[in-house]
């Protein structure tokens, strides 16, 4: 995943964020088949690791909607082919925008005190 490991939580969060969006955009955009399942399965693996970062237990009611939302996300990306409609790579990556754009607006010394 190319994620330099001396980041700060805050930031490592942050690139894994970027690199699902990148992930999505070319999968979107893949021309054949294998490009199109390399870029998908890695926005996959990276969403699943920011799945299981989740401290359900101390982050409460929005660690469990997070959860949820990760779980849709998955859902979704699971279900799509190569031969369907590109549309759930559009809404997940939306979705995972709009987690980074919070995510970034979060002081990092804050945010640390949630990361898993």
């Amino acid at each position: 995943m190319n994620i330099n490991t001396n980041l700060s939580a805050h930031d490592l969060v942050q690139r894994v964020f970027e690199q699902a969006v990148e992930s999505l955009y070319q999968a979107e955009h893949a021309t054949d088949a294998d490009r199109f399942q390399d870029h998908r399965i890695k926005a996959i693996a990276l969403l699943r690791s920011l799945q299981s970062s989740l401290d359900l237990e101390l982050g409460g009611t929005l660690a469990s909607n997070l959860d949820d939302l990760y779980s849709y996300m998955l859902r979704r990306l699971t279900a799509v082919d190569e031969r369907t409609t590109r549309e759930p790579l559009r809404e997940v990556r939306d979705l995972v925008c709009t987690l980074k754009e919070a995510w970034q607006a979060i002081q990092p010394s804050i945010a640390e005190e949630y990361i898993a």
